[in-house]
């Protein structure tokens, strides 16, 4: 199954320097994160690491799904179109985050090279975190998701949250939960979760995912 949680941390250090400079310049420019125009304080709470994976995630996961395109499996093939034009829509310039507050239905499509699996809609919610800010929560399904969502670029908000499953206590990052370099010391930074939210059109979103250990993840949002 392509659902077993991995670390984050433990990805980035099998993501040699010489690769990830490889593959970012490989990376074509649109498939790249852009650098923020004006980002919130709190995205320089993003572990270095995960900055790097999140840079080149995109570019990872096409090229993970890409050998499934022409699988014998119908259910493979199915969801590798369906990442692929996910991520061929074009992406709208970023609202005001405020916008997005609601219930939402969210899908998780993942890949990798031993498969593209798609999970079915589930229930979210994106609700006002403290004065000014959001927080996204995947509260149904056996694998979940809690974290907020920051300015971040032109077209995108970051995503700084973590994993957990039904029966866990929800955790979010765990660098805004002790401080700047707090995962290492906590020992949570295996749940740790970083993404990049776009707009596609009014009511439906697209979250890439930081990959954990070759496997690449997005989710599909679409308001209830």
């Amino acid at each position: 199954m392509l659902n077993t949680p991995l670390s984050l941390r433990t990805a980035a250090r099998l993501l040699t320097a010489a690769s990830a400079f490889s593959v970012l310049a490989a990376a074509a420019p649109l498939t790249m994160a852009q650098e923020p125009a004006k980002a919130d304080p709190l995205v320089g709470y993003m572990e270095t690491s995960h900055g790097q994976l999140l840079k080149a995630a995109e570019h990872l996961l096409r090229e993970e799904v890409k050998p499934h395109l022409t699988s014998n499996d119908a259910d493979t093939l199915q969801a590798a179109n369906e990442v692929i034009r996910l991520l061929d829509m074009k992406r709208e310039p970023m609202p005001i985050p405020s916008t997005f507050v609601g219930k939402w239905q969210v899908r998780s499509i993942q890949g990798s090279n031993l498969g593209v699996y798609a999970y079915p809609f589930f229930s979210c919610e994106i609700r006002r975190e403290g004065a000014k800010g959001i927080a996204f929560q995947k509260h149904s399904g056996s694998q979940r998701r809690v974290g907020v969502l920051l300015p971040y670029s032109a077209d995108s908000l970051l995503f700084l949250g973590g994993s957990y499953y039904e029966d866990d206590k929800p955790q979010g990052y765990s660098n805004l939960r002790g401080g700047k370099g707090a995962g290492s010391d906590a020992g949570q930074e295996d749940r740790d979760s970083v993404g990049q939210l776009y707009q596609l059109a009014p009511g439906h979103l697209l979250m890439i995912f930081a990959p954990i250990s070759g496997r690449g993840e997005i989710y599909e949002l679409k308001k209830s």
